[in-house]
């Protein structure tokens, strides 16, 4: 229900803005899908980095070790990465994306959203299952003894996690185990770029 109010909400925006875009259909898709994603992380984990720094919630979180606690060196590194992942990495997979998406059936981001509010509903719960399956045996695989030290050891930095180090991570495992699990059902079934932005 939150994913269709905010299709709904957002939509006049949406068409206000894809009607004065005067580039390609690729790139307007990269850039509601970026957009989407840059945002959201950017609220979500940046109300939590603010929250940390002034103590509030303190409450209600779980003690940690002194080992557990993040250094300045590694928040900075976090913060390196996540530019590069939200300024490089997923423009580029976004972009590649795209013609997996048209092929799949998606239409042109200029085209109005075709389902009814229910087939959006169910799209968001198959999106949600296939996130779960997805994310879970791609991680269990960037977790194995050929790949962990190579790739996956960067995400496990962080002892006592935080946030924004859920996408702590380099520019392979990042596009495959953290965003084809998120978009991947959404992109695979041709969803409206708007839906498959509302889903991420």
């Amino acid at each position: 229900a939150l994913g269709c109010g905010l299709i709904a909400g957002l939509w006049p925006l949406y068409s206000y803005l894809r009607a004065g875009w005067t580039r390609s259909d690729r790139e307007f898709y990269c850039l509601v899908m970026c957009a989407g994603h840059t945002v959201s992380y950017c609220l979500f984990n940046g109300t939590l980095l603010i929250c940390e720094k002034l103590g509030w919630l303190k409450d209600h979180k779980m003690p940690r070790k002194k080992a557990e606690e993040p250094t300045k060196e590694l928040y900075k590194q976090l913060v390196t990465e996540a530019a590069i992942s939200h300024l490089v990495t997923s423009p580029i997979v976004a972009l590649l994306f795209y013609d997996v998406a048209r092929y799949a059936g998606m239409p042109l981001t200029s085209e109005p959203i075709s389902q009814s509010w229910g087939a959006v509903a169910l799209t968001i719960m198959a999106a949600h299952s296939f996130n779960d399956w997805a994310f879970y045996w791609l991680h269990r695989i960037f977790h194995t003894k050929q790949l962990y030290a190579r790739f996956h050891k960067q995400h496990h930095a962080f002892r006592g996690s935080v946030g924004a180090a859920a996408e702590f991570a380099g520019p392979v495992e990042q596009a495959v185990a953290n965003q084809f699990p998120t978009v991947g059902f959404c992109l695979l079934t041709g969803q409206h770029p708007l839906v498959q932005c509302i889903w991420m």
